[in-house]
């Protein structure tokens, strides 16, 4: 308690000179060109008062001292005290960046840099070494931590040419611990740099840095900050991986955080060893989306339930809040693989719970990124339940996320975001406002390219070509049918120049089966032959990927596309033989989609089978391929049903409906033609006269032509009269659409 006492009583004495002194200085800034004495007596209170600010800073006083500091400058006169100004302003700078610490960052972060370059105005490198390597250093320090509020761009490549002159002095030989620290700080700058441009380019100097600081921070000599760089080194691959060696460089990164771990323990470093284990969470997950997805996974979760140990929404709100974000992201990955819907929602829990932190500042960083991962999992849970609702969540969360991720300020960010926001969109098109959603959707992907150029930003210039052309593709399904698709192919040929199958074989093969799906459609309205023939040779080219041992669901797909395009080229020449490989392709599929597994997929492979069945029947085994028809529709209702798909439920019993409708010429005639016209009737439940009248009149003229065939070996009035009912009622839709 005495030497509490003793300790106040000495602070006080500073505070009460430094108020005394400032009064003084007041006084003599009216009197400064008197007599030989009194500027003496004006020198020394000068020195005296920088002399008793220099020791309030010392002792953590920051306002106390940038007081006097700030008195002293108003009359004193940096030509002929130069180095007495300089050395102020240096003082100056460290109190403003104290002063950040704890209120009014940018602002005062802006004044520490302003201080610091005023402080070498009248110093150079050569003439001062030391004491100009100390304040570069902290001028890049405060660049740095500027760049995070405002012209990140700039401020980091200003941090990064102070670090330079630093360099003039600090080398390897002279100054090792130093150099070491300096080694380590560039390595942020670079790494924080890549954020904004030149990601690969940047993040490699990044790792240079951190390696070479590694040749002094060692871990038997400086363990602790060997654990920091060996962190600092984990993020950098981290983030590579995202670019380029994706599978080296995360295992690099794992190796750095594992390094960390062995001193960053649980007991002596918490903090650090929460914050290393969150990011080989990262880490573990990344490398979970090309290898072991379950193993990896099962590493991730284990190193976030460790980060949380420590990271406790009492303790360390916005630290918890991240780990959640990750878990979040974790189990958006495990979804991919298992429990789809049950990993979404606890996705969508974590990514919550991040959201309760980081909405006290809506325009913060991580807000944003938190809204833009919960936007992206319920775009995901939009495939299994409650799709609208769940878009329309994810429409909003992407909202929110690009009131922060501006075009101006973080054209990365904002292009990812208008990325997803754009596959949001075009999901939507699929439950309501098809067109305008479309569009809205085309109208995103346009402008995200305005950012992802081929030159800068090769790869997602090319996922954003791929996206556009889905969207014109399935625009092409509504308006300007041609026009679409040919706008389509090319944007997937725009992604193809990007996309080789010797760099990127996955996407490679995933665009080209896109582009074979473009011509597909295209060879409905013009160069049938030509374009299906395009068609099957790419499908081909993407199963030379796309093997049934690597990657059998996609081979299942294509397999499927395949049939088809076998199927309508069996319109044009060789129909049976096209038929029979059509036939072939889609029971290749179906070895992958099985009903309790794929049963979208498999339901409607099964459609498909059926009408090729069914196109075979008529050249060929009349009443066998029917029958085998009739079988594979059978097999695709048993999940397309009417409640769950009323469309695709109509469209397959239209087709069960043709089916028995020709089998009666063969076999059982009035039973089959009944079971056609009870087929028919459920159909028009669905394909009602105001919302499908195209497909109403179809039917209706199927129906037609059931009873007329019914009337020739049953109640011949009866049904005649209920023939000419459908007919009448075929014609007055087909006369109105007409």
């Amino acid at each position: 308690m005495e030497e509490s006492n003793k300790r106040n009583k000495k602070n006080l004495w500073f505070v009460v000179t430094g108020a005394i002194i400032g009064a003084f200085l007041a006084i003599l800034a009216y009197n400064h060109f008197f007599i030989y004495k009194e500027r003496q007596l004006y020198k020394m209170i000068i020195e005296t008062s920088v002399d008793s600010a220099d020791r309030l800073l010392g002792k953590g006083m920051t306002e106390e001292a940038l007081t006097i500091y700030d008195s002293v400058l108003k009359i004193l006169s940096e030509k002929k005290e130069p180095e007495l100004y300089s050395h102020i302003k240096n003082q100056e700078g460290i109190c403003y960046e104290n002063l950040a610490i704890i209120n009014n960052r940018q602002e005062n972060l802006l004044k520490a840099t302003q201080a610091y370059n005023e402080s070498l105005k009248f110093k150079t490198i050569e003439e001062c070494p030391d004491e100009c390597a100390i304040i570069h250093n902290r001028l890049g320090v405060a660049y740095h931590a500027l760049s995070r509020y405002s012209d990140k761009e700039e401020n980091l490549v200003k941090a990064i040419k102070s670090y330079a002159e630093v360099f003039k002095v600090y080398t390897v030989d002279k100054y090792p611990v130093k150099y070491g620290i300096l080694q380590n700080n560039l390595g942020d700058a670079y790494r924080a740099l890549s954020e904004v441009r030149d990601k690969e380019g940047n993040l490699a100097s990044a790792i240079r840095s951190y390696t070479e600081a590694l040749k002094i921070r060692t871990v038997e000599k400086y363990p602790v900050d060997y654990a920091v760089t060996r962190n600092s080194l984990g993020n950098s691959y981290l983030i590579l991986s995202e670019i380029r060696d994706t599978e080296e460089n995360l295992y690099n990164s794992i190796e750095s955080y594992g390094e960390a771990l062995k001193i960053f323990t649980v007991n002596e470093h918490p903090e650090d060893y929460a914050e290393t284990q969150n990011n080989l969470g990262m880490a573990y997950r990344a490398l979970s989306r090309i290898r072991d997805k379950g193993k990896n996974l099962s590493n991730a979760f284990h190193s976030y339930a460790e980060a949380l140990k420590i990271r406790t929404v009492d303790k360390d709100p916005e630290d918890y809040a991240e780990t959640q974000n990750n878990l979040g992201d974790a189990y958006l990955t495990l979804s991919e693989i298992c429990d789809k819907k049950k990993n979404l929602l606890k996705a969508i829990q974590a990514y919550e719970q991040a959201l309760k932190i980081y909405a006290v500042k809506k325009d913060s960083v991580d807000y944003a990124t938190t809204q833009n991962n919960l936007g992206n999992a319920c775009l995901i849970l939009s495939e299994i339940r409650d799709k609208e609702e769940n878009l329309l969540k994810a429409i909003q969360h992407y909202g929110e996320v690009l009131k922060i991720y501006t075009k101006g300020r973080y054209p990365l960010n904002y292009a990812g975001t208008q990325n997803n926001l754009g596959a949001a969109y075009r999901a939507l098109s699929e439950v309501r406002d098809r067109e305008d959603n479309l569009l809205k959707a085309i109208r995103v992907y346009d402008e995200v390219l305005t950012i992802y150029t081929v030159d800068q930003y090769p790869l997602n210039y090319a996922m954003t070509q791929n996206n556009l052309g889905n969207a014109y593709r399935t625009l092409s399904g509504i308006q300007d049918k041609e026009e679409n698709l040919i706008n389509a192919v090319q944007a997937y040929e725009e992604a193809l120049t990007i996309y080789t199958v010797d760099k990127y074989p996955i996407d490679y093969a995933m665009t080209q089966n896109n582009l074979g799906n473009a011509y597909l459609v295209l060879s409905e309205v013009r160069d049938k032959e030509k374009n299906l023939l395009k068609a099957l040779g790419i499908y081909e080219e993407a199963l030379t990927i796309y093997t049934v041992d690597k990657h059998p669901v996609n081979y299942a797909m294509t397999q499927n596309n395949l049939g088809a395009a076998y199927s309508a080229l069996s319109g044009v020449c060789d129909k049976e033989e096209n038929l029979s490989k059509a036939i072939q392709a889609y029971e290749k599929a179906l070895k992958i989609y099985k009903v309790d597994k794929y049963p979208v997929d498999y339901a409607m492979t099964q459609n498909n089978l059926g009408n090729a069945y069914r196109i075979l029947s008529e050249i060929r085994d009349k009443k066998e391929n029917l029958v085998k028809a009739i079988k594979a529709y059978k097999e695709s209702l048993k999940w397309k049903t009417a409640d769950k798909y009323p469309v695709d439920y109509a469209m397959i019993k239209n087709n069960i409906g043709n089916a028995y409708l020709v089998l009666s010429e063969v076999q059982d005639k009035e039973e089959n033609l009944t079971r056609a016209i009870s087929a028919y009737k459920k159909a028009l439940k669905i394909y009602t006269a105001d919302q499908y009248p195209g497909n109403y009149g179809g039917i209706q003229n199927n129906l037609g032509t059931a009873y007329r065939s019914l009337s020739e070996v049953k109640d011949k009035e009866k049904n005649l009269i209920k023939a000419v009912g459908a007919y009448e009622e075929a014609l007055r839709i087909r006369t109105v659409k007409k």
